[in-house]
């Protein structure tokens, strides 16, 4: 802020912010035919809070843009000098800092003066990084063509293996949605907490040549996003863009899987992030469900919650490398898009970039991380915790993901019970404000399946609160489950799917990935 007070900005900084909300701007424009009600309603109610004038995202365009093109770098610097005049200052500072001495607020005092008082230095000119910076590849057309059995969905395979899902929607006015899928994800992973630590890394280093904070100023004014993903079963970059920037996506996505970036200081503030996620873990409700019940409900499987922070310190830049490295470099690429875009502009595109890499070969790098579920087992653990809350969990083993209309089934027996525990706990005796129940089926462990029912209470009460979730259960054996209560439970989930099924998110994770292994999912979405 002194520097910023002191030496104004530079017109690459003013030009980066400028293209930045020019660009989401021009988004909102380019999507408002096809903005959800819900989105729709939102603004409303909101424009209405702050005593504002309802505006489309078009008139938006037209009144802020020309503004924003005309702001220099003296204007910015005499607004900020204006806003700051003045010597009244609300200081806080909020957390659990370890601040030692007698007059707390006094040693903040001084600590902010004795800044005050420091020299600033003008900030050094940064270079301005090139992008891309990867010679264009000459593409390769695909080999094979094949329509699949869903409107306006196609497929194209590459000689290197890579292979190409396609589906037009027009769901969403000029968005397009990609998401490229490699390797075996959690199932591989030898380490327990190694997927949330790699996923840190890969996402706050950009690439091998430019950092996050480089390629996010090079990309300014282009209205994409991107982030890594270790999922259960693999791999994946997700991307979203308007379909004017389709190529520069697919450039930044090309340049992550060829050129990854895994680097040093961002492992550093990771870890920094991971140790304060674990002291707020340590005095949470949630917390104690993630580093306790995840696990035992897992049979301590490395793919269940997350270990202790003593364990999880141990994790090493390398070990998130000789996990990675090999996959980025060497797995067959699965890419899925989903968008109003055509074809044509698709195929070449993935052609460009992703055909013409060299020939990539599947590995059987699987670790046998197979939870096994506690059969008749009971977990109790005491944590102090900022309020007096006690989580009562219990669950029951069910099956896999692949039978879908059992799996479907156990999400409406689900349903059923979560409105029973609603009835019964909170209804009947009020001992807590957040009964739950909910049906988890494996997609990668045959036979892995369980339905789970929470309740968040009094510690004095979890006792009480077992009983009455075996009773619940009971319930279900004595008293069958009504047609009106059947109809009650399928109401919304056929609501939901109807609204889901007009989302470009569902074609594109729930059908299209994935479905080079998993065939029956375009099936289940007919």
């Amino acid at each position: 802020l002194k520097q910023a007070l002191t030496y104004g900005f530079s017109d690459d900084e003013i030009t980066m912010v400028k293209n930045e909300l020019v660009s989401e701007l021009n988004m909102a424009a380019e999507t408002e035919d096809t903005k959800t009600s819900s989105s729709q309603a939102t603004q409303i109610i909101n424009s209405i809070n702050q005593n504002r004038v309802i505006q489309s995202a078009s008139q938006e365009v037209s009144l802020y843009v020309p503004v924003i093109e005309r702001v220099a770098a003296d204007d910015l610097l005499t607004r900020l000098r204006l806003v700051w005049e003045g010597d009244d200052r609300l200081i806080e500072v909020v957390g659990n800092a370890n601040i030692i001495g007698d007059d707390q607020a006094q040693l903040i005092k001084n600590y902010y003066r004795g800044l005050q008082q420091e020299e600033i230095v003008a900030q050094k000119e940064k270079r301005t990084p090139v992008f891309p910076y990867i010679p264009d590849p000459e593409p390769v057309k695909p080999e094979q063509f094949e329509a699949l059995p869903l409107p306006d969905a196609t497929r194209h395979r590459y000689a290197n293996g890579t292979v190409l899902n396609f589906k037009k929607t027009s769901f969403k006015k000029n968005s397009v949605s990609v998401a490229i899928h490699f390797g075996e994800g959690e199932r591989t992973m030898p380490l327990s907490g190694l997927s949330l630590l790699a996923a840190a890394v890969v996402n706050g280093s950009g690439t091998g040549t430019l950092k996050e904070s480089e390629l996010s100023r090079v990309l300014a004014g282009k209205a994409l996003e991107y982030r890594f993903v270790v999922g259960e079963d693999s791999f994946y970059l997700r991307g979203f863009s308007l379909a004017s920037d389709i190529e520069s996506l697919f450039q930044v996505l090309h340049a992550l899987i060829v050129d990854p970036g895994m680097r040093a200081e961002e492992y550093a503030a990771a870890m920094q992030r991971f140790e304060l996620m674990y002291q707020q873990l340590d005095g949470d409700i949630d917390g104690g469900a993630l580093l306790y019940l995840e696990p035992f409900f897992g049979g301590n499987s490395l793919t269940h919650g997350v270990p202790g922070e003593d364990e999880f310190r141990t994790l090493t830049l390398a070990d998130v490398k000789r996990w990675l490295m090999p996959v980025f470099s060497g797995e067959p690429l699965e890419i899925n898009v989903v968008g109003d875009v055509s074809e044509s502009e698709i195929v070449l595109m993935t052609s460009k970039y992703f055909g013409s890499l060299p020939p990539r070969t599947r590995t059987d790098s699987i670790v046998e991380n197979r939870p096994v579920f506690p059969a008749g087992q009971r977990f109790e653990k005491n944590m102090k915790l900022r309020e007096n809350k006690g989580l009562a969990r219990v669950a029951w083993l069910t099956d896999d993901f692949w039978d879908i209309k059992k799996t479907r089934r156990l999400h409406l027996l689900a349903a059923i019970i979560d409105e029973r525990l609603r009835k019964r706990i909170r209804e009947q005796s009020g001992a807590s404000y957040s009964p739950s129940a909910s049906s988890s089926n494996s997609r990668i462990y045959p036979g892995y399946g369980s339905i789970e029912a929470e309740v968040v209470t009094d510690s004095e009460t979890l006792n009480s609160v077992l009983e009455q979730i075996e009773e619940v259960i009971q319930s279900l054996r004595n008293n069958p489950i009504s047609k009106d209560e059947l109809k009650r439970s399928k109401k919304p989930a056929i609501t939901s799917i109807k609204d889901t099924v007009k989302t470009n998110r569902y074609w594109l994770m729930n059908v299209l990935s994935l479905s080079t292994r998993y065939p029956q999912q375009l099936a289940w979405a007919r």
